[in-house]
């Protein structure tokens, strides 16, 4: 299998190539193969929530062990595809990680639990993961106070094995530097707006600010590992530990982008926004110009979100939210 392509440029062509492709070839819809390797297919997972990226499925060997599975369309090598790569090379590199600590794994950290790959297969029609099948519950519903301790916990577990990744590994993971978003903001505008024209003014008035920003994000490209879509339904609590899944977005890029979305997700839903504000805020705040750099990343990852349909109308009313108090404090 070969490695990803998930650098920024690649990426966007890549995506734009399978898209048009998409329009001109109707292609059937795909199926679980009944077996891959000693796994043979039990049955489809339904996916909850608005965005339905990958058929999922369960699969069993003959001892028992069951397998999750996702799937994505080989045929069109577009951004779910490199993504679904992307967390194949993410769940190898940091199982390889956490083997290479070892022993030495700050105690704190020992209850964090990172699923093993245990099949991988692709096609001229298919790819497909199948990673250890955790039984557990997702953390969203633990109180504010815990998932905010938990959250930054993570945060720093990811940034541990991030600086533990082997160099051979390490080439194979992309990053999100300055550039790239600097370089990506104008089409997330153009894209926000088609998407959500009743909030044009919104997006508008956050171009400006986000400019202003750029020379902080240029000067301050410090990179860690990231998930990028860490959020609680994506994190796990099975049998005294927590579990992370659903990797395929992981790269290094700034840490602030990092809880800058996740405060997004949480804005005004109920405490937690509050308590990852002054997180990032009391971690932060000595930064030379830190209010520049938060607000230009509030702007950008608000309308990066602006870009995507499905999401119910009190959940974009409050991204437009936050995105008005990146523009005003």
């Amino acid at each position: 299998m070969k490695s990803n392509s998930y650098n920024l440029l690649s990426l966007v062509l890549n995506n734009f190539q399978a898209w048009i492709k998409s329009r001109v070839i109707h292609y059937k819809p795909l199926e679980f193969p009944l077996n891959v390797g000693d796994f043979e297919f039990i049955s489809v997972v339904k996916k909850m929530g608005p965005r339905k990226s990958y058929p999922l499925a369960i699969y069993r060997d003959k001892k028992g062990q069951k397998a999750f599975a996702k799937m994505k369309d080989a045929r069109l090598k577009g951004y779910h595809y490199y993504s679904l790569l992307n967390e194949i090379v993410m769940y190898e590199a940091l199982n390889s990680a956490v083997k290479r600590i070892g022993n030495k794994m700050p105690i704190k950290f020992k209850d964090i639990y990172i699923p093993k790959v245990l099949g991988k297969y692709e096609d001229n029609k298919i790819l497909l993961i199948l990673i250890e099948y955790i039984d557990g519950k997702v953390a969203q519903d633990i109180s504010p106070e815990k998932k905010t301790k938990l959250y930054l916990k993570v945060i720093e577990y990811l940034h541990l094995l991030g600086n533990n990744i082997s160099q051979e590994d390490k080439a194979k993971i992309s990053a999100r530097n300055s550039y790239d978003y600097v370089f990506l903001y104008p089409f997330l505008v153009i894209k926000a707006i088609i998407s959500y024209p009743k909030y044009t003014l919104n997006i508008l008035k956050g171009v400006p600010v986000f400019i202003a920003s750029v020379p902080e994000i240029i000067r301050n490209d410090d990179m860690v590992l990231t998930h990028r879509d860490l959020h609680f339904k994506n994190t796990m609590l099975s049998k005294g530990n927590i579990v992370l899944i659903d990797l395929q977005h992981c790269v290094y890029t700034n840490p602030i982008h990092e809880i800058t979305t996740t405060v997004r997700y949480w804005w005004k839903r109920d405490r937690l926004y509050i308590l990852l504000l002054n997180a990032i805020q009391n971690k932060y705040s000595s930064m030379n110009e830190f209010e520049r750099l938060f607000k230009g990343f509030i702007v950008n990852s608000v309308t990066h979100g602006l870009t995507g349909k499905g999401y119910d109308k009190k959940t974009i009313k409050n991204w437009v939210s936050f995105l008005n108090y990146g523009v005003n404090i």
